[in-house]
């Protein structure tokens, strides 16, 4: 998927969200004004009739879009079944066409958006997955609901990756700023992304405070992301001159996973993985 394509996507949801919107109000409406309009006595019976035929028509129409609109969590679940199997291009094909098929639910149509993001994001095409989170966040009314908060984290991520650290924070201050309202499980997916923010920004004592709630938090990752917690708190400890604690993180990150992984994947640990690994043969 290109950017391009991503747009698109994105310019064909907000169509489909307003227009199911519109039809939702048009139908509900049908519905209450034509019965309340034909159980009033003051009116004919040829218009009763009509006004009656009307809501009924109204109504069927309600059913049949709602059937159809199903079809997107069908979608979703088999979706699912191809991420579960690792086949990330059908998995993308699948959401991609529900995404290009009507539905009556907006947050159906987000929630399929937000999950063709996730893998689109899985392939490391992260400027067509922060275009898709861009999308939804613009259409997502506020932080208040789960969708928002990580649909934040993630595109924070994809700013990290394409090196837009300012974009980042940015994506991620309504989280910071409400962040007692997160869920646990939310804060555990902001914690490393806000680490390389933050540490990428420079800003390395916001970083390094609260260290001990933090790796706290880091012990309930899985290993790879607990490797990264910790060895970006080294990092930060490093450069705060408190290498003691740095060293000691450090040597947690090496139990939690193989750090030479960290160093393809995030460049901004090159300098102090590489410092590491001398230290460690001098001293073998």
């Amino acid at each position: 998927m290109t950017r391009r394509d991503a747009q698109q996507i994105v310019k064909v949801m907000r169509r489909h969200v307003l227009l199911s919107t519109a039809t939702s109000l048009c139908l509900l409406g049908v519905v209450v004004l034509g019965s309340l309009a034909a159980s009033l006595q003051a009116v004919s019976p040829q218009r009763t009739q009509s006004l009656w035929t009307a809501a009924t028509f109204a109504g069927m129409a309600w059913v049949i879009l709602t059937v159809l609109s199903a079809k997107q969590i069908k979608s979703a679940n088999q979706a699912a079944a191809y991420l579960s199997a690792g086949r990330l291009d059908l998995a993308e094909q699948e959401l991609t066409t529900a995404l290009n098929s009507f539905s009556l639910y907006r947050m159906g149509k987000l929630m399929v958006c937000h999950n063709l993001a996730v893998v689109v994001h899985g392939q490391k095409n992260y400027q067509a997955a922060a275009e898709l989170c861009d999308g939804i966040i613009s259409l997502h009314r506020g932080v208040g609901k789960s969708l928002g908060r990580v649909c934040r984290i993630l595109l924070a991520d994809c700013r990290l990756f394409l090196g837009d650290t300012l974009a980042a924070l940015k994506a991620l201050q309504p989280l910071v700023r409400n962040r007692e309202g997160l869920s646990l499980a939310e804060q555990l997916m902001l914690l490393p992304i806000e680490l390389r923010a933050q540490i990428a920004e420079g800003q390395f004592a916001q970083a390094a405070a609260d260290l001990p709630a933090k790796v706290r938090r880091a012990e309930l990752l899985d290993s790879p992301r607990a490797a990264l917690v910790h060895a970006l708190l080294s990092r930060a400890c490093r450069q705060m001159g408190d290498a003691l604690r740095a060293d000691f993180l450090l040597r947690r990150a090496q139990l939690y996973h193989d750090l030479s992984d960290l160093r393809e994947d995030y460049p901004l640990l090159k300098d102090s993985l590489d410092a590491a690994k001398i230290a460690d043969s001098i001293k073998g």
